[in-house]
């Protein structure tokens, strides 16, 4: 269970996410787990973190899953944020399709604001960049959101025996998404809405959530296929 301690330090220092203006899957829950000595990540796996060898004092993992991607049932993306011995943010990591982006390593693109790292979530897909104009690299950065929008139930590792689908399930799967969450995306960015302190669970209780979360899903779909 996600300590009170830990779950203040997660709300201090969560960045500022600003989301496309369009977007319309919305974070669901964050599992946090707080680094203050060498670890592993539990939900982004072959992950190994040492703060200390850093000069940090502590890296805060920051787990945030959304039940779908504009492409597939199931998204999980990831910030992690370094936190020095006075408390201030060190550093800022965060996801890009299964990749770990150093944030703050483009200087001109990085900015913070009341001393928090601005990050920017891609439309449909939440990876994150330090800048919008970065998502043009993206070379369906539009159309991931329509015309190739859809598809099946997506298993990470952690979760293989407890998430199963079939080619049947993906194709509903693929429909729902398109019928349900095409977008055009504005471009337009605001930040996130704050969650409900409930929304911040421990990394471990998440996984254990994630797998009811997506047959809780998995049931709207067939009532509607």
């Amino acid at each position: 269970m996600l300590s009170e301690k830990n779950k203040q330090i997660a709300i201090r220092y969560l960045p500022i996410i600003m989301k496309d203006m369009n977007e319309p899957i919305p974070v669901r829950k964050i599992g946090i787990t707080v680094f203050d000595g060498p670890g592993d990540s539990i939900t982004f796996p072959g992950l190994h973190v040492e703060p200390e060898k850093e000069g940090w004092k502590m890296l805060i993992e920051y787990a945030i899953y959304m039940d779908y991607d504009i492409q597939h049932l199931y998204d999980l993306e990831h910030v992690w944020i370094a936190v020095g011995e006075n408390g201030e943010v060190k550093d800022c990591i965060c996801s890009f399709h299964g990749m770990r982006i150093h944030a703050a390593g483009v200087p001109d693109l990085y900015r913070m604001e009341n001393g928090k790292p601005v990050l920017y979530m891609q439309p449909g897909k939440h990876a994150f960049m330090p800048d919008s104009k970065l998502f043009g690299l993206h070379i369906l950065k539009d159309t991931c959101c329509n015309i190739h929008a859809g598809g099946g139930l997506l298993i990470p590792p952690m979760l293989r025996d407890k998430m199963k689908t079939t080619p049947e399930r993906n194709e509903k799967i693929r429909a729902y998404i398109r019928k349900n969450f095409s977008f055009e995306p504005a471009w337009k960015f605001i930040p996130l809405k704050p969650l409900k302190e409930e929304d911040y669970l421990s990394a471990e209780e998440l996984l254990e959530e994630i797998p009811q979360f997506v047959e809780e899903q998995l049931g709207i779909i067939e009532k509607e296929s």
